[in-house]
This record gives structure tokens, C-alpha cells and sequence, in this order.
């Protein structure tokens, strides 16, 4: 038993070390195999056989480089050193580690890229995409990475539903591109398809009109920079294509090969941080051409910028308690920003000021930026605008869940609250002049106080300002009750002398993502009781850990006690089996005894007695067991009382008379 213990107890330790090895290496076996990838050799490939060694060896002692076919791209792109820079130059880079040849990026046109290939002058290419049929005379490796589809139109173009009132829609796509296909099987509309050769072509075919939308990847975005006026969409519902690695040559088979067989996870995810890097290359790339002089030079002499928060505008900008940072809009928006610029965007004030003291703050130029303020006649002069919308919304009425719907008619009898100071304000003192049972309020956490308690029925607002109760505060019983046809936007406010500073954000807002930002912003709902969860796991892990141990420790000294328990019992058992014995035996020396023999305790009561003194007597042993002398009628007083005085004397004096 006692060994079975310590082998639980050996089980306990090796289950706790193992977990914290787990733990403790995760990330450093992250680390190595980034780094096991980055240097990866086809000789160390898994599954790659002699034969193939052999072919590579060969090819390295055939070609001094591989011609690898690219078309102008957001992954292939003209950087300031004038050279191709992007996603499909690190490709190259890695390749030629890998099989040490060199893989030379070339730009090519699309309808050039597939002639160069049938004509032997390019080597490989990754513009073409995987498809369950390979392409015939092709060897394809299995995906490297993944593209969205993306549609382009001339900015500000009639939108293709009134187009298809007019007339049937025209769509172009590249020759030979697999796109098409998507895009007939899943568009709402209906549509000509017309093919070209190059994206240049494509520009000119929607620039005079002739097409309505060209439609292809979204590395195409790269290709349509050099104009200036084309825009772009994500087309719905979302279709990804993959990219891999092609060659027209036989001879080259062995390269697409051996990089099959080292397309495992760790390089799938190598590969796509790869394209993630490449990609932010090309939008500071972007970024940088629009750039004036005057720009960069304020760029490279203002690293640090002030810039305001606001604690309680969710989603664009609000402090969050909980985690004890700056969130929103604004700021993942800055943080782009900083990205792309190498600017430090630093908040100048409390967690807690208000906004009257912020929009002080911008004017006395202590901070720069402000993450929304509206265009009221107020504020005319005394500040500037960004030029690309954070976020657009529309103007509501919000009430409790239990308040009956309204319309517009419905207003002027109501119980209104507004905010100061804001466009709300401004803009239902202008549809509602004769409007006489308002209230207004300094602060937004006012206003909302004022609904709850019932001392206001609606609140005129926006539809995001309902989401920073339900979403972020995770408070129901609100609705938006009426929500009105007119929209606005929202936009940063700048210092009225931060001009430069104003036009480099702006430039910067437009190559990021801004919409895609406040789109997830505006859809994000907050569960702190799961975030808090996740934050407890490894501590509930450790705790579950240290548990079990405790549980293992409880288990093996229970049943060491146990098992000390038992031999206890028969150390016992044993020890009173043996004492009887001893009894018996005593017993039986004394029945055989012929002489009177007898036993009294300390109080003179008898104990025990033999068959001997039983006759002479006239007694039982029984009927004097516990008794005395002078309790019994065996002796007379005298005797009885001769006898006790020895008795005393023997037990007093520890002697024999």
C-alpha cells in the first residue's frame, strides 16, 4: 500500500512538470519554428526523396536564376528605391534560401505573364490561382496564400443598381482569369462578360465607360494606384481564391514538388505573416507618394503628438474602465496611423475630463486632435476638419424598451432631453423651433440618468449612441424607438493651425481601412463575464493543477493512514488475543491451585477466587466479585475485621505481616 502511494505521488509531480513545461515553452517553440522556417532547405524537407535531391542539384548547377512572373500589384510594387518591392519579393527571397537558386521577380502584364510562361521565358509565376482542375501543362503547387475578390469602379460612378434599370451591366475580367466564374455563379445581377488583357486596359474600359466594374483580386488595388480615381469593394458574399506556385516548364517540376511537400502548417502560417509584412510595405509605400516635402519633413521633426480623449463617446473614443485603456474608433484608427507614419499619438489629458474642457484643450493647441466634433455654427473658425469620415450615422430618438413606438408627430407632446453644446441639439432646435418641454444636459451620463429615471420620455440622439449601453455597458431595456431618414457624419477635429498635420492623417485614413474599423466597431458587443473568463483560465488551470495535487497528497495520506490504521488493528488484535491467553493461563494455575487463593482491588473488593476458597467458604465466585468482607455474610465481624486491618497494612505499608 505504502508503495502504491508514492507512485501516485511520482504521478502527481511528473503531470505538474509537465504542464509547466508546456506552458513555460510554447512560445519559444513559436519562436524556433518561425525561425526553422525562415531557413528552411529542401534537403530538410519531410518526404523529400534522393531523387529529387538530385534533380535540385542538377538545377542548381543548370540556372544561375529563376525568372519568377509577377504582375504589377499591391504584392509587387515600385518602392522609393525604385525597386519591386512587396509580399512577392520576400516569396522570391525565401525561395532562393530554400533551393539556393535565385528567383528573380519580373514585371509582366497579365496576357505578356501567360505568353512568357507557354514560351519558356518565365520560369514560375504565383499569380495563378489553385482550382480543383489544374491547369493543363502546368505543375501546381497546393496553396501558398489567400486572396479576396474585389470589384473596381471610376469613384463616384452611377451605381450599378441604377445602371441595371437602364440597360444590361458590362463586367470585365482578365483573359483566362478563374474569377468569371465566381462572380457569374454568385452575382445578383446579370451581366456581359468582357475580357482584357492587362489592368491598364481595364482602366480604360471603365474610364470611357465601356465596362461598368472590373472585377479580379484584391492585390489589384496595387495596379489601379498609378490613376488616382478608382475605387474598390469587397465582393459579397466573400469568395477567396488561393495562390500557388506555377511553371509551364516540365523540367522545373521537381521545385513545385519538394515545395508541396513543405507546404505544412508552420510554413502556411510563415508565409502568411509574411503576407501581412508585405502588405503594410505596400501602404507605407502608398502613403509615402502622396506625401509633400513639407510633409515629410513635419514627419521627421514631430515624432510626439498631443492629441485629446474622449472618455464616453463609444464606439469612436472612450476609456475603458475595465481594461484600463484608451479604445474605439480613434484610437485603432491612430494606431494605423502611427504605423504608417512613425508618429507617437500620446493622450494629453485625465480619463475622466469633460468634453467642454477637451474642445479647450484643441483651441489652446495643448492637444491636437479631437476624436469627433461637430460642424455646429458655434465652433465655425475655430478649428479644422478631417476630410474623410470616421463614421456615418443617423439621427434618433431613443427611449425605454416599455415606452410605446412614436412618430414624428408624437415628438412635440414628449419629454425630450439633449446635450449641450452638440449637433443633436442644434439639429432639433431647427426641425422642432416650437418645441417648449425640454431638457438639457452637460453630459451624456446626465441625459442617460435623466431616461432611466423616467424624468425625460426620449432622448434625441444618434443610433450609436444606444450601443454604448446595450454593447459596451451590457444594459438592456432601451430601443431606438424612431429613427429619422437624415444621416450625418462624424469627423476628427484638429487645432486650427495643425493644418499639415491635418492633411498627412487625412492622407493616411485614406489608405487604411477606416471604414472596415468603425464597421466592426459599430457591430462589437462586449461580454466581460467571458473576457474575464479567459482572463481567469490560467489561473483556474494552475488552480485545477494545484487541486489535483492536494487531492493526490489527501488520497496518499489517507491511505497510508489506512493502511497504519489496520496494522494497528492487528497489532491490537494480536496484543489481546495474547493477553487472553496469558489471562487463561492465569486462570487455569489458579482453578488448580488446592490452597485458598483469592484477589481483591485497592477498595478491598473481591476480584477473583479459586474453587478452593469457593468449599471452604460456602460461596460462588460470583456472588462475591465487587464485594467486601463486611459486605458479605461468609465471615464473622471479628474475622472480617482482623482481616481488613492486614489488608491495609499490606497495601499501606507494602508489607506482609
Amino acid at each position: 500500500m505504502e508503495k502504491r502511494g508514492k507512485i501516485v505521488l511520482c504521478a502527481a509531480l511528473v503531470f505538474a512538470l509537465i504542464m509547466a513545461f508546456y506552458f513555460g515553452s510554447a512560445k519559444k517553440d513559436e519562436k524556433k519554428s518561425e525561425v526553422a522556417v525562415e531557413k528552411l532547405s529542401f534537403r530538410n524537407v519531410p518526404g523529400i526523396t534522393p531523387g529529387e535531391i538530385n534533380a535540385i542539384e542538377d538545377l542548381q548547377k543548370k540556372h544561375s536564376y529563376f525568372v519568377y512572373g509577377i504582375n504589377p500589384t499591391t504584392e509587387a510594387f515600385i518602392g522609393e528605391d525604385g525597386g519591386i518591392n512587396g509580399y512577392a519579393v520576400m516569396f522570391c527571397n525565401w525561395l532562393s534560401e530554400m533551393f539556393g537558386v535565385q528567383f528573380k521577380p519580373t514585371y509582366y502584364q497579365w496576357g505578356d505573364l501567360l505568353r512568357g510562361l507557354e514560351a519558356g521565358e518565365i520560369d514560375f509565376t504565383g499569380e495563378l490561382m489553385a482550382t480543383t482542375e489544374a491547369k493543363p501543362g502546368y505543375t501546381m503547387s497546393s496553396p501558398t496564400i489567400n486572396r479576396t475578390l474585389k470589384y473596381y469602379r471610376i469613384h463616384d460612378s452611377v451605381p450599378l443598381e441604377e445602371i441595371q434599370r437602364v440597360r444590361k451591366l458590362r463586367f470585365a475580367f482578365l483573359t483566362e482569369a478563374v474569377v468569371a466564374a465566381d462572380v457569374d455563379a454568385n452575382s445578383p445581377y446579370t451581366f456581359d462578360t468582357v475580357l482584357v488583357d492587362s489592368h491598364p486596359e481595364a482602366y480604360r474600359l471603365l474610364k470611357s465607360g465601356q465596362v461598368d466594374a472590373f472585377f479580379g483580386l484584391e492585390t489589384a488595388e496595387g495596379a489601379f494606384d498609378q490613376y488616382g480615381d478608382v475605387a474598390n469593394e469587397i465582393f459579397y458574399p466573400l469568395i477567396f481564391r488561393s495562390s500557388c506556385l506555377s511553371t509551364r516548364n516540365d523540367g522545373l517540376r521537381a521545385i513545385v514538388n519538394v515545395l508541396d511537400k513543405a507546404m505544412d502548417e508552420r510554413v502556411l502560417e510563415y508565409l502568411t505573416a509574411m503576407q501581412k509584412r508585405g502588405h503594410q510595405q505596400y501602404l507605407e509605400n502608398k502613403l509615402n507618394s502622396k506625401l509633400t516635402e513639407e510633409e515629410r519633413v513635419f514627419i521627421k521633426n514631430n515624432h510626439i503628438i498631443p492629441v485629446a480623449g474622449d472618455f464616453s463617446n463609444y464606439p469612436v473614443s472612450f476609456y475603458d474602465t475595465r481594461e484600463k485603456k484608451w479604445n474605439g474608433i480613434y484610437f485603432e484608427a491612430l494606431g494605423e496611423v502611427e504605423k504608417l507614419t512613425g508618429f507617437k499619438f500620446q493622450v494629453a489629458n485625465e480619463t475622466d475630463t469633460p468634453l467642454l474642457d477637451l474642445i479647450d484643450n484643441i483651441e489652446k493647441g495643448q492637444a491636437l486632435i479631437l476624436p469627433e466634433l461637430f460642424t455646429i455654427s458655434e465652433y465655425e473658425g475655430r478649428f479644422l476638419w478631417s476630410d474623410i469620415p470616421v463614421i456615418n450615422d443617423n439621427f434618433a430618438f431613443i427611449s425605454r424598451t416599455d415606452f410605446r413606438n412614436i412618430d414624428a408627430n408624437d415628438v412635440f407632446h414628449l419629454k425630450v432631453g439633449l446635450r449641450k453644446h452638440t449637433i443633436y441639439s442644434e439639429l432639433f432646435k431647427t426641425i422642432f423651433p416650437a418645441h417648449r418641454n425640454i431638457t438639457e444636459y452637460d453630459t451624456q451620463e446626465q441625459t442617460w440618468a435623466a431616461l432611466k429615471k423616467r424624468e425625460i420620455d426620449v432622448i434625441f440622439a444618434s443610433r450609436r449612441r444606444l450601443l454604448i449601453f446595450t454593447n459596451y455597458y451590457e444594459e438592456a431595456g432601451f430601443k431606438l424607438n424612431f429613427v429619422l431618414n437624415h444621416t450625418f457624419n462624424s469627423y476628427f477635429a484638429y487645432n486650427k493651425d495643425a493644418v499639415i498635420l491635418k492633411t498627412i492623417v487625412d492622407k493616411a485614413l485614406n489608405v487604411i481601412d477606416l471604414n472596415n474599423i468603425s464597421l466592426q466597431w459599430m457591430h462589437k458587443t462586449y461580454d466581460y463575464r467571458n473576457k474575464m473568463a479567459a482572463a481567469q483560465r490560467p489561473w483556474l488551470i494552475g488552480a485545477s493543477i494545484l487541486f489535483f495535487l492536494v487531492l493526490l497528497l489527501v488520497t496518499y495520506l489517507f491511505l497510508k493512514s489506512r493502511s497504519a490504521g489496520k496494522e494497528l488493528e492487528k497489532q491490537v488484535k494480536q496484543r489481546t488475543g495474547d493477553l487472553a491467553f496469558e489471562t487463561s493461563k492465569l486462570q487455569a494455575v489458579i482453578a488448580s491451585i488446592p490452597d485458598m487463593l483469592f484477589t481483591k482491588d485497592t477498595g478491598f473488593r473481591y476480584t477473583q477466587c479459586n474453587h478452593a476458597f469457593e468449599e471452604f467458604m460456602g460461596v460462588h465466585e460470583k456472588d462475591i466479585l465487587g464485594k467486601t468482607d463486611k459486605d458479605g455474610a461468609w465471615l464473622f465481624p471479628e474475622h472480617a475485621e482482623m482481616i481488613s486491618k492486614v489488608e491495609r497494612t499490606v497495601i499501606q505499608e507494602n508489607k506482609v505481616q
